[in-house]
């Protein structure tokens, strides 16, 4: 049976921690508190392989975080899932902000890897790098065409604060 996504089943919040904590570096942790916006369960066979977290706003999905289980890696889950991703959000625009490839880093092979499995999948290079929680994140398209000058932060920003808001007053 192929991976797909559906709505996250809370009976799932500890694997979802533990996953949450093996697959991101603490530099790119934010505590699961401020953590905001569409969470997504990967699946197979009805068991929790991997989550999907996604702000979007009217014409942008700012892809937060995705990871799949260790055992899900290899199997074509990740592709599969990025696949999903962009038929569910069809007609907006999808990025992702991955660390940005440094060879000096204790995690360089992990960020290089990372970056080709989004262009492989898809995704293109933008040249815009921002800095988000003192790390410095290279932005990644899955829609339209982008450059500094398309004014595409502003949108990314404004995708944040709202759902900080949401977040903090609800």
């Amino acid at each position: 049976m192929e991976p797909y996504l559906k709505e996250f089943e809370k009976g799932d919040l500890e694997k979802f921690r533990k996953l949450y904590e093996d697959a991101f570096p603490l530099c790119e942790r934010k505590p699961v508190a401020l953590i905001f916006g569409e969470l997504l369960g990967i699946y197979r066979e009805a068991a929790f392989c991997g989550f999907v977290f996604c702000v979007t706003d009217e014409k942008y999905v700012l892809l937060d975080y995705i990871a799949v289980a260790e055992e899900e890696r290899g199997r074509s889950t990740g592709g599969k899932i990025l696949h999903q991703l962009k038929e569910r959000y069809r007609g907006k625009s999808v990025f992702v902000e991955i660390e940005v490839e440094d060879d000096s880093k204790e995690n360089a092979e992990q960020r290089r890897r990372r970056k080709n499995f989004y262009l492989r999948n898809g995704f293109k290079e933008t040249g815009i790098v921002v800095n988000v929680y003192d790390v410095e994140m290279e932005l990644l398209t899955a829609g339209e065409k982008i450059s500094k000058k398309t004014c595409i932060l502003p949108p990314m920003m404004i995708l944040y604060l709202k759902s900080l808001c949401l977040n903090f007053y609800s």
